[in-house]
């Protein structure tokens, strides 16, 4: 059986189940058209699903999504009977996490301190929510940042 028919009828199979799958139908066909539509199901292997999770960027919570549908679509092809073993990498790749940055003290205490220079010591006593949309961006900036560092108190 080709790729292509064997992807046509898991869409099937996976609509007629109440699935709202065309985001993963896309997928599935550009792996169709990165492999060739002719290719049979059999004669795709590990090279040819690499090439196609790989891409040509780095990876992203993109690869986990064309994983997760090409395995959905070799889980089926498998149950069906008509191939023995999926060409997919052993595990899944995790993107990389968001890795956050921390202020060191130091810079916690330039930034408390830099606080009175951007405002004028009047009006930050006298500050209001209601008027903070007429400030300045960057004085809204170092408000949240001095707001939020509250809690380092003792740091500065």
């Amino acid at each position: 059986m080709t790729l292509n028919e064997i992807v046509l009828r898991y869409v099937a199979f996976r609509k007629s189940m109440g699935d709202d799958f065309s985001s993963a139908e896309s997928v599935l066909k550009t792996f169709c058209r990165r492999v060739g539509e002719d290719v049979e199901l059999a004669d795709i292997t590990a090279n040819h699903v690499q090439a196609f999770l790989v891409g040509t960027g780095a990876i992203s919570g993109y690869w986990r999504r064309k994983y997760d549908a090409l395995r959905g679509l070799y889980r089926y092809a498998i149950s069906r009977g008509f191939i023995d073993k999926a060409p997919l990498p052993s595990s899944a790749i995790r993107s990389p996490r968001f890795k956050p940055h921390i202020y060191t003290d130091d810079e916690v205490r330039r930034l408390l301190n830099a606080i009175p220079s951007c405002l004028d010591c009047q009006s930050a006593l006298k500050w209001d929510p209601l008027s903070a949309s007429k400030r300045d961006p960057f004085d809204r900036r170092v408000l949240l940042v001095a707001l939020a560092s509250s809690e380092l108190v003792g740091v500065a």
